[in-house]
């Protein structure tokens, strides 16, 4: 089974996310291997997510309990999952997935972790590809999850990306790893699970290699989506002409001058810098900016985003 021990040296100080599944327990113990060996700080992150509440608490007791057996610190969390769906017009997917990186990131940032450990795998990956082709995802989002990245001064690494799950699962009955089996991961009534569970077994009918193209697709367009976006860096600099906190202004002529994938890039670049994210950002919105000759982009002082010539 793959798994890229390179991620990680002497000097880190990781922190691990584990659900208690059988991918996380996996990675865990792969941790623990390679700390003996390389002498890291590792710790444990758990989140209590609610959203099945007695399974919940299992899940988190079950977790605990890995982390004592280690000898590991243990960090734990509970979050409404659910009620923070409903607050924010969520899917339970999302929230849960926004919940549990708000807590890992906090605790990484309060107890000077500088790696967080995420157990996806190359099953995910397909999953996520897929997933994003059908929403409609431009390069970025198509060049799937990826090994290494760094956010809020934390860096993320995956390192059984390349392995599968019949890989991991096959691990965890040699090593005699016990882990919790989620109810929901079994629920078609997910857009991944249907995915996970209808769809990909097809495609693998179809090519039984389908996990390694779609790997090699991603790294090839993850590969473009560098060089346009150093492009794209590059451009910004010449085209902006005013900037500063809640204001970007662009030289049109220049901005329509540009080949249109740059020209999308660009403006992206400039609401980016202006609000930190692209989350709530569609191309269409992108599309109308260029095609109505636009120039200007703004904050009001309620943060919302203004868009003028």
């Amino acid at each position: 089974m793959f798994f890229n021990a390179a991620l990680f040296a002497a000097p880190n100080k990781v922190l691990a996310a584990v659900s208690g599944g059988v991918d996380s327990v996996v990675l865990l113990d792969l941790l623990c291997d390679l700390k003996k060996s390389l002498g890291f700080t590792l710790a444990v992150a758990h989140l209590n997510h609610q959203i099945r509440q007695s399974a919940a608490e299992r899940d988190a007791d079950f977790v605990e309990n890995l982390a004592a057996k280690y000898d590991l610190p243990f960090h734990l969390s509970v979050k409404n999952v659910p009620a923070l769906a409903k607050q924010s017009g969520l899917s339970l997917e999302d929230a849960g997935r926004k919940a549990r990186y708000e807590f890992f990131f906090q605790e990484a940032q309060l107890h000077q972790y500088d790696t967080l450990a995420l157990a996806h795998h190359a099953d995910d990956q397909a999953e996520t590809i897929l997933f994003r082709l059908l929403r409609g995802a431009a390069a970025k989002g198509l060049s799937g999850i990826t090994p290494e990245r760094r956010e809020q001064g934390v860096r993320l690494v995956r390192p059984l990306l390349q392995a599968a799950k019949q890989e991991i699962l096959a691990y965890a009955a040699a090593h005699a790893l016990t882990f919790q089996e989620d109810e929901t991961n079994a629920d078609t009534a997910y857009t991944r699970n249907k995915l996970r569970l209808e769809i990909l077994p097809q495609l693998k009918e179809i090519n039984p290699n389908y996990q390694e193209g779609l790997r090699r697709t991603a790294e090839i367009l993850r590969a473009d989506d560098e060089y346009l976006d150093t492009e794209a860096r590059r451009l910004y600099a010449e085209i902006v002409v005013g900037e500063n906190p809640a204001r970007i202004k662009l030289d049109a002529v220049a901005l329509q001058g540009c080949h249109r994938a740059l020209a999308r890039r660009v403006v992206r670049l400039a609401i980016e810098k202006l609000c930190g994210a692209l989350n709530d950002i569609s191309l269409s919105y992108i599309e109308n900016f260029l095609d109505n000759g636009l120039t200007t982009i703004s904050l009001d002082e309620n943060g919302k985003l203004l868009v003028s010539k």
